[in-house]
């Protein structure tokens, strides 16, 4: 399908976003990047991790691209936008600092990445919550270094 993100790791190839980060927690356990079976959280962690991808994707994705005649709100498995918008503003209102508590997961880089993206491209407002958590998660160093990775990458493409 031509996916993008995609990861090939051996000969095992794997798309969609949540679905990498679900595979590469599974494979190095040691990074504590997920909550494991039998966790109390992981049922809490399994919603945000895929919140993402089946909510606010297509929330973001509807409210950008509106249909001439707006389907009924129970056909669509996010509701609608703003629904979306104030659940995810109250999950990320309490993160503390993350949406797992103390422990960064995998569900803070689907949920912050959606966030990062869509206020870049004001797809999504900039609510007080948002920018507070987004702004935690800049100041992490392994997304400083996957930043200024991907400002090389941008470079060399351009050169």
């Amino acid at each position: 399908m031509g996916k993008v993100p995609a990861l090939k790791h051996g000969d095992v190839v794997v798309t969609e976003a949540a679905a990498i980060c679900a595979y590469l927690c599974d494979e190095f356990p040691r990074a504590k990047l997920n909550v494991p079976v039998g966790d109390p959280r992981r049922g809490i962690y399994l919603k945000w991790l895929f919140f993402g991808p089946s909510c606010v994707e297509p929330a973001i994705t509807e409210r950008a691209f509106p249909r001439q005649e707006p389907p009924p709100r129970g056909m669509l498995g996010f509701g609608d936008y703003d629904t979306v918008m104030d659940v995810l503003a109250k999950g990320v209102g309490a993160a503390d600092p993350y949406l797992m508590g103390k422990q960064f997961t995998a569900a803070d880089v689907i949920i912050g990445s959606g966030l990062r993206w869509g206020m870049m491209f004001k797809r999504v407002p900039e609510r007080p919550e948002f920018v507070t958590y987004v702004a935690r998660l800049n100041e992490r160093p392994a997304l400083e270094r996957a930043t200024e990775k991907d400002r090389k990458l941008q470079a060399e493409q351009e050169a």
